[in-house]
């Protein structure tokens, strides 16, 4: 008789093993799903800071940036263009990343790309690499400097006259991140004003290769005289690459 309740005994616990070891893998399963749920987020990125240097590059400090990635990225937006930088350096709380003149928007909207998200939104300035610096404001006499462009026109009909002149200021494009020069500004120096006039009627905007000409409308009265400069700052910029777009 006690055997046989032995046997009972031991048939009852092989049956409830499956059940046992069932209801303890539906507890861990249910213990880490509830510890995932548990665990804090991770955060998004933060822009706290940025600073622009004068060789273009941008320091960028804020927190959550991580470790870099394949769809990692600091995101310029030139006035909707927007545009991937290329990173120098990438640490969770410090970025380097070269910031280029690509002709368009001086202010541009940083963003960074991590692998928790998106970054707020910080304004930083480019600073254009002019030539020259400054646009003379007088007559150039000799070889103008450096990336200056120099026109002249004059007029001497007895019997007076008007008209527009147009000087092309078109430069060729850049290729993907190679540098030239091209239209900034213009300015318009008098060299010789008898009973004239004259004025910059039309100037393209700063930073295009493929401008329209920059256009001076000039009179003057019978035995009247008008010589001028017309005189072009430049700008550098960059080329854009095709693969940096988004």
């Amino acid at each position: 008789m006690s055997t046989q309740k032995q046997h009972m005994t031991s048939s009852r616990r092989r049956r409830a093993f499956p059940g046992t070891l069932l209801f303890c893998l539906r507890s861990m399963a249910f213990l880490a799903l509830l510890a995932v749920f548990a665990a804090p987020a991770s955060a998004a990125p933060k822009i706290s800071g940025i600073t622009v240097k004068a060789n273009g590059t941008v320091d960028i400090r804020g927190s959550g940036f991580g470790k870099p990635c394949r769809k990692c990225a600091v995101i310029a937006d030139y006035g909707g263009f927007l545009y991937a930088l290329k990173t120098k350096s990438w640490r969770d709380k410090t970025i380097a990343a070269h910031l280029p003149d690509l002709g368009k928007k001086l202010d541009v909207r940083l963003t960074v790309q991590s692998k928790t998200g998106k970054s707020n939104a910080q304004r930083a300035k480019i600073k254009p690499v002019l030539r020259p610096k400054r646009l003379p404001r007088s007559a150039v006499r000799g070889t103008p400097s450096s990336g200056l462009l120099r026109f002249t026109f004059q007029s001497k009909d007895r019997k007076g006259g008007r008209g527009e002149q147009s000087h092309r200021v078109t430069s060729k494009a850049a290729a993907c991140g190679k540098k030239t020069l091209v239209f900034h500004a213009a300015g318009l120096v008098l060299l010789e004003k008898r009973f004239a006039q004259a004025r910059i009627s039309r100037a393209p905007k700063s930073g295009c290769a493929a401008c329209q000409p920059v256009k001076v409308s000039w009179r003057h009265e019978p035995t009247g005289r008008l010589s001028y400069q017309l005189l072009v700052q430049r700008r550098e910029i960059e080329g854009i690459c095709p693969r940096q777009k988004r």
